[in-house]
């Protein structure tokens, strides 16, 4: 089970009942979130979260068939590691040519 504190509330998370299908590629789970108030569940919603897991050319089929193109795949996805910082958008100029820039308009390197 998870909590977490928002002021003087209280939610929890419990997951229980996991079935795994392989042959239907499904993951599905009980979820209880519950929201607590004085000492008190104030509010209770049950789920049931279903996820279906596909192989990375099933994946890659779907948008192509739905007509899309030049599809780019990526991966490496950690749990619970930092995100990279956003790239630079725009044209890219190597450090070299930005600091003979500010060199040739009598800007401080």
């Amino acid at each position: 089970m998870t909590h977490r504190w928002n002021g003087e509330e209280l939610l929890t998370l419990a997951t229980w009942d996991r079935q795994v299908g392989p042959v239907q590629q499904r993951v599905t789970s009980w979820v209880r979130c519950e929201l607590w108030k004085d000492g008190a569940p104030a509010r209770t919603e049950p789920q049931i979260f279903s996820l279906l897991r596909f192989g990375l050319e099933e994946f890659r089929a779907m948008p192509q068939r739905a007509g899309f193109t030049g599809i780019t795949v990526h991966g490496g996805y950690r749990a619970a590691a930092r995100r990279p910082p956003p790239t630079r958008c725009g044209p890219s100029r190597p450090p070299a040519a930005d600091a003979r820039r500010r060199q040739l308009s009598g800007a401080a390197a």
